[in-house]
């Protein structure tokens, strides 16, 4: 009875490392397809290779998370997302990173995405995107990075907020060069931003002016001017 529960107990395990061989092993498991969806100017080849993907690997051994940082960590892309289907098929769902604008540099341009993302460098300006000054040229500026890794950390903030969702696109300028910030809004406003501090009260009141006086039809505003206290002080032309 003993010897009888014993061969169970082997064949048990041999018949799970058979199982385990076929799934492991087997090409009947083995990635035959890879789909790639959502790019429009990254070859499927490109994003293939950032994944380190040659359509021989195991179906049971691919993590998507680690496929998933391993192609978001290239900084082309806001949003990656790979669902395998079984047996041995595997998509790559991306969003690729556009650029939204220029960051002015003393060899030539940056250009960013809307979240402040570096895409890559230009010495024309070649692109039908605004110019924002953001920083100084004592920084070398590599791609994949983000902008605010080369601010002060006082300013970080405001950079945050303005590089956040389509937020760039309210802006025609962005100038944090020195120990106050100056901006121009789309509509050619100048607002004199004045410190750091309080940005997200600052924001709000530059919003709020913005829908009033669009609203009400008042007298063109050329500037606000936000650097004497909490009221702010509207100039008309």
């Amino acid at each position: 009875m003993k010897n009888k529960n014993v061969r169970k107990i082997l064949f048990s395990v041999f018949f799970v490392i058979i199982i385990l061989y076929i799934i492991f092993s087997s090409s009947l498991f083995r990635i035959k397809e890879i789909s790639v969806y959502g790019n429009n100017k990254i070859k499927s080849d490109e994003i293939k290779n950032f994944a380190s993907l040659n359509g021989n690997e195991n179906y049971f051994r691919l993590r998507e998370n680690s496929i998933e940082e391993k192609i978001y960590n290239t900084g082309k892309f806001e949003r990656v997302e790979v669902i395998k289907n079984f047996p041995n098929n595997i998509e790559i769902n991306v969003t690729e990173r556009n650029p939204a604008c220029l960051l002015k540099v003393k060899d030539g341009f940056i250009i960013i995405d809307r979240f402040g993302v570096i895409l890559d460098k230009t010495r024309e300006k070649d692109y039908n995107l605004k110019v924002l000054k953001v920083s100084n040229d004592k920084y070398e500026y590599n791609t994949g990075t983000n902008i605010r890794d080369y601010i002060e950390e006082n300013k970080k903030e405001l950079v945050d907020k303005i590089f956040t969702e389509n937020n760039i696109y309210k802006y025609n300028e962005i100038d944090i060069f020195g120990k106050e910030a100056n901006l121009v809004l789309a509509n050619n406003i100048l607002v004199k931003f004045g410190s750091f501090k309080d940005v997200d009260y600052k924001l709000k009141v530059i919003d709020e002016i913005v829908e009033t006086t669009e609203r009400e039809k008042f007298n063109k505003v050329k500037m606000i001017r936000l650097e004497d206290g909490e009221n702010p002080v509207l100039v008309f032309e």
